[in-house]
């Protein structure tokens, strides 16, 4: 079987291993070619991690025992993809979907906006409308717009 790709569901203690660790263990493994670890939840004592490995012919077992014995604990796989290519998925092949919910939020303000401009008829309520339709735009684009 041929692993392009999977997605790990590992939670680690607080203090032991470091991120490094568990990242210096997955780099060891035959068929990784890149990999990253992400921070999904933190509570006292755990940090539960989401990692997405990549590679041709990933060793699966290898890569499981490898973080077992980095010292942290694997939950699950979220997401594994085998074959000669790897499919995108539909928030790749859409991503302009994701962004309907914030243009039909925008719409709605951007009507309540243009009722209040034409009752109050104030300079101020154009430059909204504008800001709003300019959103829009953006988001139709497929660009995330906000402070991180």
């Amino acid at each position: 079987m041929r692993i392009r790709r999977v997605v790990l569901d590992v939670d680690k203690a607080f203090a032991q291993p470091s991120l490094s660790d568990i990242a210096v263990a997955i780099d060891r493994v035959r068929g990784v070619e890149g990999f990253n670890i992400s921070v999904e939840e933190v509570d006292q004592e755990t940090v539960g991690t989401l990692i997405n490995v990549e590679g041709d012919n990933i060793d699966l077992e290898g890569l499981l025992q490898a973080i077992e014995h980095a010292g942290a604990a694997v939950h699950g796989i979220e997401e594994l993809v085998v074959g000669a290519a790897i499919p995108l998925s539909v928030a790749v092949l859409f991503p302009r979907l994701i962004y309907l919910p914030l243009v039909a939020a925008n719409m709605t303000l951007m009507g309540v906006g243009l009722t209040l401009g034409l009752w109050v008829q104030g300079a101020r309520w154009k430059w909204a409308l504008g800001l709003m339709g300019i959103g829009d735009i953006l988001a139709l684009l497929g660009y995330k717009v906000g402070l991180s």
